[in-house]
């Protein structure tokens, strides 16, 4: 019964938050980060991964990961928004093959975040 409730609770919240929502995630998607910005975004984000990640070439090794991250940059030539951007980093931790790591935008972009901070998850 207590399970129920609070799926109860999370769905109303999830539904009374989502039209605020939408006009938000509209002005953010429609944001663009310039390509200095994202260069910028990128290389905090690569050596992040190399100097704290435990397991970083656990599965693929060093020079293979590299050229991927080299690929990726290489593609940040351009003004791009979040989602573009988001859109091309995610291969890039797929191809780390750990389980533990993961992309997630910011929560300054997601304001569902702020009021329900945890993930949802629906299996079968």
């Amino acid at each position: 019964m207590k399970q129920l409730i609070t799926v109860l609770c999370v769905s109303i919240i999830f539904i009374s938050c989502q039209e605020h929502n939408d006009k938000t995630n509209t002005m953010n998607q429609d944001c663009l980060f310039s390509k200095e910005q994202l260069q910028e975004d990128f290389k905090v984000f690569r050596t992040s991964l190399e100097e704290i990640h435990p397991g970083l070439y656990s599965y693929i090794d060093k020079d293979s990961l590299s050229l991927y991250f080299d690929n990726v940059f290489s593609k940040l030539n351009h003004s791009m928004t979040k989602d573009d951007f988001f859109r091309l980093l995610t291969p890039l931790i797929v191809k780390i093959y750990d389980e533990h790591t993961s992309l997630d935008f910011s929560y300054k972009y997601d304001n569902i975040k702020k009021l329900l901070p945890i993930k949802i998850r629906w299996v079968n």
